[in-house]
């Protein structure tokens, strides 16, 4: 497995607005039923993908850990 540079997956993840979303494909399961659900997959296996998604998640969890709000 390669190793994506930080500042790499930090121009990505803001390539993409810092969204979650822009990296995931959603479709409603079960709708209707008792239990409606939904299935979420990633719409690029890529490292890049992988690493941008996981950049929004750690910058998410440090900005909300130290009560940063957003420009």
């Amino acid at each position: 497995m390669a190793s994506i540079p930080a500042h790499d997956a930090q121009r990505r993840a803001d390539a993409i607005g810092g969204r979650l979303t822009a990296l995931f494909d959603r479709s409603g399961k079960g709708i209707g039923q008792v239990c409606p659900w939904e299935l979420v997959v990633f719409n690029d296996l890529s490292e890049a993908a992988r690493a941008a998604a996981a950049w929004i998640v750690a910058d998410s969890v440090m900005k909300d850990r130290t009560e940063l709000i957003p420009s």
